[in-house]
């Protein structure tokens, strides 16, 4: 019988398959994908004001320059604003090898990813555990990708189900843009996906949240974003339309004794976070925490601070080196 597992992603997890970590956001070489001319005008704006900023302070980093831009939202003509930042955010958070601006709309959860390392890394899990419940904190859809039996041309409904929104889940897969032709495919597979801080793929419309299959909504800058995403500030707080996928994946953890934990840095700074693994964590009894990270021994120290003195905690190195130790 397969053990039971709670897995929790970071961002070091994406990363590796080539999505820029936050802290690097506009020091990373890769342009983001283009739907528009004024997209592109959008995108240079931003990166020509993080240059200005890097000029006059280098001590700011990504994470306190995006901060200090979304606190200063009602200044007098800023050199940049919030929704500018965040339609630079959200086009960097995908990995789009097409230059035709209808790409967006073939962009989604039911396309197998590309990484060979997230191929394996799930392929494994898969095999080995019964995944329960998977916690991310990304924003992007390479897990939704990534969970599925066959990597192919093919698509089909990843192997998750979106943990704490209602059912049924059904998207709108686009088979024909110009036509607008689309299949309905439902999201009912056994693992939980409870993605804390929104998706690139949620859309908030009138007040209620709706799923889209692709992430054509993340590319609009002809009006507010929508795209359904919690800011991405140091003192991030969980808005209500996310109340219950938190209360859905403090269910699901609490009733898990294994975590596997990648790419996950466990910020103190980012306290709704910190002290909501911390809660949950100091309610079980002989917990088994895996920590693959190349920082893993560092990252242990941290957990340890709170959790039980039964707790076990296993430090393993970041993928794709992990793939090779027998450990895992």
């Amino acid at each position: 019988m397969k053990q039971e597992v709670g897995i929790i992603l970071g961002s070091g997890f994406s990363h590796v398959a080539g999505l820029p970590l936050t802290k690097n956001l506009f020091e990373d070489k890769t342009k983001p994908f283009i739907k528009s001319l004024k997209a592109e005008k959008v995108y240079e704006k931003v990166k020509h004001a993080w240059e200005e900023n890097k000029r006059n302070n280098k001590e700011v980093n990504a994470e306190l320059w995006m901060n200090s831009i979304y606190y200063s939202i009602n200044e007098r003509n800023p050199t940049v604003t919030w929704d500018e930042i965040l339609y630079y955010l959200l086009a960097k958070l995908v990995i789009i090898d097409s230059k035709s601006p209808k790409a967006v709309y073939l962009h989604g959860i039911t396309k197998s990813c590309c990484s060979k390392t997230h191929q394996s890394f799930w392929q494994h899990l898969l095999k080995k555990y019964d995944i329960k419940t998977i916690i991310t904190t990304n924003y992007d859809i390479l897990i939704e990708q990534g969970l599925r039996n066959k990597y192919d041309r093919f698509r089909d409904a990843p192997l998750c189900y979106y943990g704490g929104l209602h059912k049924p889940q059904i998207v709108k897969r686009v088979r024909d843009v110009i036509k607008q032709k689309y299949i309905l495919t439902e999201l009912n597979g056994d693992i939980s996906l409870c993605k804390l801080h929104g998706s690139l793929n949620w859309e908030i419309k009138d007040d209620n949240l709706y799923i889209n299959e692709c992430v054509h909504s993340a590319f609009r800058v002809t009006k507010k974003p929508t795209t359904a995403i919690v800011p991405p500030i140091i003192d991030k707080r969980p808005p209500k339309w996310l109340e219950s996928i938190w209360r859905y994946a403090e269910g699901q953890l609490m009733n898990t004794k294994v975590w596997i934990v990648c790419g996950f840095a466990l910020n103190k700074y980012d306290e709704a976070l910190y002290n909501f693994f911390k809660n949950i964590s100091q309610k079980i009894d002989n917990l088994l925490i895996y920590l693959i990270d190349p920082q893993s021994e560092n990252l242990a120290s941290k957990w340890k601070e709170f959790t039980k003195n039964d707790c076990i905690i296993n430090t393993l190195p970041g993928l794709p080196e992990v793939l090779d130790d027998d450990r895992f």
